[in-house]
């Protein structure tokens, strides 16, 4: 047979008022303690995670690091060659050639160029252009 005791009557037994607030305290006290566990839990799994990630920053630091030292290396070959091929055109008998060719062959349409500057400068003129002069 159960009885149902009113709050009068709980607060009349001090003892037995006692005994459910420790009742409540404990499972207050298990429930804070699974939370606690659960955050030390988790700032571990995330520790853990900063860990991994920070190592993964130095490792792609290096590489980077490391990269940016070849590609500095690269274009200084890149350079050096580059530097080579023109000094070595430059002293072939083909550049040497066409430096002394190149006084010959610029004026090689030399009427048409006085012509031209000849239509600049006088405008309002007209020309009676000789076709036999005129190279095509």
């Amino acid at each position: 047979m159960r009885t149902t005791v009113s709050l009068h009557e709980a607060l009349d037994d001090p003892k037995q008022e006692a005994a459910r607030i420790i009742i409540d305290g404990k499972k207050h006290h298990v429930v804070l303690d699974q939370q606690l566990k659960d955050a030390l839990e988790l700032g571990r799994q995330l520790e853990d995670q900063l860990l991994m990630t920070s190592g993964e920053l130095a490792v792609s630091r290096l590489k980077a690091q490391e990269a940016n030292k070849a590609l500095e290396e690269e274009q200084q070959r890149a350079l050096a060659l580059e530097k080579g091929v023109i000094a070595t055109y430059k002293e072939s008998k083909e550049f040497r050639c066409g430096l002394v060719w190149s006084r010959q062959t610029s004026y090689q349409y030399g009427y048409l160029v006085a012509l031209e500057h000849f239509k600049a400068k006088y405008l309002g003129m007209s020309i009676k252009e000789d076709p036999f002069t005129h190279p095509t």
